[in-house]
């Protein structure tokens, strides 16, 4: 069974946001929010791997992965307008 290239994009931007958080770069946060937007819509629509779109679990991860990218985007962008 070959693993889905969605687990690596989903693994890679949270790491990209655990690593801008400990860098505390504002344009790198606000660029992996952007990410994390692509994947939560596309997993919102797809799916993920084997799991059917409709499904609670990946509505759940979709709903707070956007969530997670909405707000940390509009925090960064405060920060940097202070």
């Amino acid at each position: 069974m070959d693993l889905p290239v969605i687990y690596l994009i989903i693994l890679l931007s949270y790491l990209m946001l655990m690593f801008a958080f400990i860098i505390r770069s504002y344009i790198f946060m606000m660029l992996t929010c952007l990410l994390m937007f692509s994947v939560s819509i596309y997993t919102f629509i797809h799916g993920i791997g084997s799991f059917a779109p409709n499904n609670f679990v990946v509505m759940m991860f979709s709903a707070v992965t956007f969530g997670l990218a909405a707000y940390i985007s509009l925090k960064a962008t405060f920060e940097l307008i202070k």
